[in-house]
């Protein structure tokens, strides 16, 4: 009898394990049940952490480190991974600007900073890559990616002349920004945002409003970020002739993903898709039954979601998909067709017991 072929996809248990865990944690319990089966491993991320391993797992190509400053400015060593066929770099900005890289006491997004993306990016440049896809997520910061163009030798400037540190709390302070000390490859480079979310900068729904709070943000806090990403957005309209403000996705990662518009000139796609396009279809095309999951399955998992996307295209392919996380909704368990929804928690429990 042939062996059933098995493709396990899941993203990563947030704040748990990796994506890569996860899937050797399935493909284990499997194997000692002795089910006669083959498998196939592909991680899943969009745009968070993840994003770099599951590109290492799909594609041929290696993990670096390079020397980097954390949120807060201390010294940390970072990685991002290189595919020198394609001269190519994949980077998760949360390498060096994630929240896990600050102490929950120390998390305020006015003085956090994305100067290590930045390093990160000019490391990659040094290193021959031309092509660049920055995954937006996780992220420490509410800076509008204004560290991480400082990093690149862009100059912002008070109204008195003097440079200012790109982090939250200075955004309001912007007055002008100088391009005459901007890294001269980024024009010869395609940069290519990996986000997972569709908000914009400003507003109801924007960077500040939305995330900050999530990052350590007080309400008197958040209304500062606001009032200066606003400013920022002005500023950055009458240096660059482009309004940031609105664009759908601008607001990832603390407005990164709309500062990496202006200033690397990238295009901003879905995560999940771009990590998708390593492979995904292909081997949900070619296997029996697909297994993926993710910390918490809700309405979001079908709105850009690593996971959503493996349910629509095994939907294509009429491939039935079993869906583990450690929380599903009462919604999501109420569909059906091609897929089915376990919790993997034996008991009720709180979120902090289930995460350790």
């Amino acid at each position: 009898m042939e062996k059933i072929k098995i493709l396990i996809a899941p993203a990563s248990f947030k704040e748990s394990m990796s994506a890569r865990e996860v899937a050797l944690a399935v493909k284990k319990g499997i194997v000692s049940s002795g089910l006669s089966a083959s498998f196939a491993v592909f991680p899943l991320a969009d745009g968070g952490r993840g994003t770099v391993e599951a590109f290492l797992e799909a594609k041929k190509g290696k993990k670096v480190s390079c020397r980097v400053r954390n949120p807060l400015g201390k010294q940390i060593a970072a990685f991002y991974g290189v595919f020198e066929e394609e001269n190519l770099a994949v980077i998760e900005m949360s390498a060096a600007a994630g929240l896990e890289l600050v102490p929950e006491k120390k998390r305020n997004p006015l003085k956090t900073t994305t100067f290590g993306v930045g390093q990160m990016i000019r490391d990659a440049m040094d290193r021959g890559c031309r092509k660049i896809i920055i995954g937006v997520g996780d992220s420490a910061t509410v800076d509008g990616g204004s560290g991480m163009a400082s990093a690149l030798g862009f100059r912002f400037l008070a109204k008195d002349g003097t440079r200012l540190r790109g982090c939250g709390g200075n955004l309001l302070k912007i007055a002008k920004i100088d391009c005459s000390g901007a890294d001269s490859r980024i024009k010869n480079c395609e940069f290519i945002v990996a986000a997972d979310v569709k908000n914009p900068l400003l507003g109801a729904s924007g960077a500040a409003r939305v995330f900050a709070p999530q990052k350590g943000a007080n309400p008197a806090a958040v209304g500062k970020l606001e009032k200066g990403l606003r400013n920022f957005s002005r500023v950055v309209g009458k240096f660059f002739g482009k309004q940031i403000g609105a664009v759908p996705g601008g607001g990832a990662a603390g407005g990164l993903a709309a500062g990496c518009l202006v200033f690397l000139g990238a295009k901003i796609k879905s995560g999940a898709e771009i990590v998708a396009s390593a492979g995904l279809e292909k081997e949900i095309a070619e296997s029996d039954i697909v297994i993926t999951g993710e910390g918490k399955i809700d309405s979001q998992t079908f709105s850009g979601k690593a996971v959503g996307l493996v349910l629509k295209i095994a939907e294509k392919h009429r491939k039935p998909v079993v869906c583990l996380a450690g929380d599903v909704s009462e919604a999501v368990r109420e569909k059906t067709g091609n897929a089915a929804f376990f919790a993997i928690a034996d008991r009720a429990m709180p979120v902090s017991e289930s995460v350790r």
